[in-house]
């Protein structure tokens, strides 16, 4: 879900609120207000905070929100909390398969990215880039074998895929690189990957990659999802970003401000 930049409730709305909370409910005994990010009522919430100290008779409120650090704490200080949390990735997985016509291949991918956001998984299902992981690392293989050619070929291809569907590439390709981080540093059972990329991912991390390696490839491509985002040149982004996995992957020079020493 995007980050909301302005108050869900406005003052005005706040009046029409309470104004609605006073009528006598029709047929049920108890009223229920639902509200969806608290977090973000700003001046309103202080309105918000008389209503929940004086509600009216038989009604219950719900908050729903995405951070509990941003409420305002007299109103947190005077609620229940309970915390739902996220989907297994068999879970939106299996939703994927079901709700839509993707593969498993492409349902355990979007089911990966979207780590157990439903939200997120359904709106990654109307992506038509299939088998990111079958793509990403055949692309990180082209730049390890100096295959200019066939990186050409990849940039041209990719260049036809859509903005958005380069993002969710682009995204998986950091989120990929981000689980390979978790085998270099020794902690494969915090690795979320479904278990043929395991494999894949821990060859490449034991053969290929290396931890700095991996960390300037990821900056690599998260500079180039920021210039995705802003209408960049697709051709030319990838070709730089291939052209950077030879440099980075092959001849294993690091950008400048990638050096790090480890003990």
């Amino acid at each position: 879900m995007q980050p909301i930049n302005k108050p869900i409730l406005t003052l005005p709305n706040a009046t029409i609120l309470f104004k609605k909370l006073s009528y006598k409910a029709f047929e049920a005994e108890t009223k229920v207000l639902i509200m969806w990010l608290p977090e973000y009522l700003d001046k309103a919430g202080n309105a918000l905070l008389k209503l929940i100290e004086e509600p009216p008779a038989n009604t219950l409120f719900i908050l729903i929100a995405q951070s509990q650090d941003q409420i305002l704490t007299t109103i947190l200080s005077r609620t229940q909390i309970v915390k739902i949390p996220k989907l297994s990735s068999e879970e939106v997985t299996g939703f994927l398969l079901n709700a839509s016509g993707l593969t498993e291949h492409q349902a355990i991918d979007y089911s990966f990215l979207a780590d157990g956001n439903l939200i997120e998984a359904k709106a990654l299902a109307a992506d038509t880039q299939s088998d990111s992981s079958g793509t990403f690392t055949a692309w990180l293989r082209m730049g390890f074998g100096n295959k200019v050619p066939d990186l050409i070929e990849f940039t041209d291809e990719a260049a036809k895929w859509g903005r958005e569907n380069q993002k969710n590439f682009l995204k998986y390709g950091v989120n990929y690189l981000r689980e390979c981080c978790l085998i270099l540093s020794g902690a494969e059972e915090l690795v979320k990957l479904p278990p043929l990329t395991f494999e894949t991912a821990k060859k490449l991390s034991t053969h290929v990659l290396t931890l700095p390696m991996a960390e300037a490839i990821i900056g690599e491509l998260e500079k180039a999802h920021y210039h995705i985002e802003r209408n960049a040149n697709p051709k030319i982004l990838f070709l730089d970003v291939s052209l950077q996995l030879v440099k980075i992957i092959k001849f294993k020079t690091l950008p400048a401000g990638t050096q790090y020493i480890y003990n």
